[in-house]
């Protein structure tokens, strides 16, 4: 009853989400132009290979991990929850995933460290930035407003289900009342 749009802006934002973040994995955000480094433009998924391929696999997973799966599997459980879970306690336990999966994707912080270094680091570094600066922004924005929609959404869906949950309790209560 309440905010009956809310479905449909979440959908229209994971699918925002699901664009931008394809866009911020692939094109490139930043280009080193120091002529004793390499002249290669980074992208979040380049970074990944030019780091595994460097043998830092530690960093190489721990990017691959905080800015790539997570932020999908945020937008897989955003999606499951809001369309597929009808119980209560289903519903709830997936949120409470979704909360800790939310707390890990870095996607937000990784925008934030780009944007200094692009505006500090430039002084130690020479750098070009890239289009996929911008894509970056997209996605950090556009997740951003996707989490707080689908919070709204799925706090209306465990309002209304814990409703009807309710309901059902107080008919089968009277239904056996009846029948005593």
């Amino acid at each position: 009853s309440d905010l009956l749009w809310l479905p449909i802006v979440v959908i229209l934002l994971v699918v925002g989400s699901a664009v931008s973040l394809v866009a911020a994995f692939y094109l490139p955000f930043l280009k080193i132009t120091a002529w004793f480094l390499s002249k290669q433009s980074y992208s979040i998924l380049r970074t990944v290979e030019t780091l595994w391929g460097d043998h830092d696999r530690i960093f190489a997973v721990a990017i691959a991990l905080f800015l790539v799966v997570t932020p999908v599997l945020r937008l897989g459980m955003i999606v499951h929850a809001s369309l597929r879970i009808k119980s209560l306690e289903r519903l709830r336990t997936a949120m409470g995933r979704l909360d800790v999966v939310s707390r890990w994707a870095a996607l937000d912080v990784f925008g934030l460290a780009i944007g200094l270094f692009l505006v500090e680091g430039s002084n130690l570094v020479p750098i070009e930035t890239r289009g996929g600066v911008w894509g970056l922004v997209v996605a950090i924005a556009l997740n951003a407003v996707l989490g707080f929609a689908a919070g709204q959404f799925l706090k209306g869906r465990l309002r209304q289900i814990g409703r009807a949950h309710v309901e059902l309790q107080s008919r089968q209560y009277l239904v056996c009342r009846l029948l005593l």
